[in-house]
């Protein structure tokens, strides 16, 4: 059954940094190539974040840095516009002078840096019923981070316990994405607006969104059909 198609799809390639648009994804097992491969680290380990967990420190400013893949070298931009290339020698250095804390740039090992599931998706439709209830907010899909947007009237948790097709590619829709601070962060040209969360807290328990695990990986390009297996 056709339910919409891809309308956006992006990809962060260090964990809570600003990412990149894309107009085509190479899915594999893990999920988007090259997403949240990379992440900033503190000094006890602890992955950079706008939360604080088992695994995760809140680290302020982390929205001020952006990171794309220019082929597979990666590239992070700073507020001031300089950007350098991930193994540059002073890249640490520049980081923690940035985030005003000692931080390190790590690529992930046996310790994922994904919240929880390893495809976030979102749908038109919960973006549209956000912006009913919020007229005057931001509401864009850069705040929420997702790797897929579907131009959809479904919202995304009725798809739970679904498999989507999108080419050869199929994702198993397993569990909804709860929600911190981080969505109403100012970021690039959206400002800062705590009335998001509340909304979502509202709305849906914090829940904003769903993970998906894959089952089979493929390539899935910008304005690609999607169906339910």
């Amino acid at each position: 059954m056709l339910i919409g198609k891809v309308e956006t799809l992006s990809r962060y390639p260090v964990k809570s940094l600003l990412g990149e648009f894309l107009e085509a994804a190479d899915i594999d097992k893990r999920g988007v190539r090259g997403d949240r491969l990379h992440a900033i680290s503190n000094q006890q380990g602890k992955f950079g974040s706008g939360k604080n967990t088992r695994r995760f420190r809140k680290i302020e400013g982390l929205l001020h840095l952006s990171a794309q893949f220019n082929s597979d070298t990666l590239l992070i931009t700073f507020p001031s516009g300089e950007s350098h290339n991930s193994d540059h020698q002073d890249i640490n250095q520049k980081l923690s002078t940035e985030l005003g804390q000692a931080v390190t740039l790590t690529k992930e090992t046996d310790v994922p840096h994904f919240d929880d599931g390893s495809v976030h998706i979102i749908t038109s439709a919960d973006l549209e019923q956000l912006k009913l209830e919020l007229p005057e907010s931001q509401i864009d899909i850069r705040r929420f981070r997702a790797n897929i947007l579907i131009d959809t009237d479904s919202l995304s948790r009725d798809l739970l316990g679904k498999t989507l097709r999108i080419r050869e590619t199929e994702l198993a829709i397993v569990e909804e994405t709860r929600r911190c601070r981080m969505i109403g962060l100012a970021q690039a040209a959206l400002n800062n607006d705590p009335k998001i969360l509340e909304m979502v807290a509202k709305q849906n328990n914090h829940n904003f969104g769903v993970y998906a695990t894959v089952v089979r990986p493929g390539l899935i390009n910008v304005g690609d059909s999607i169906s339910i297996v």
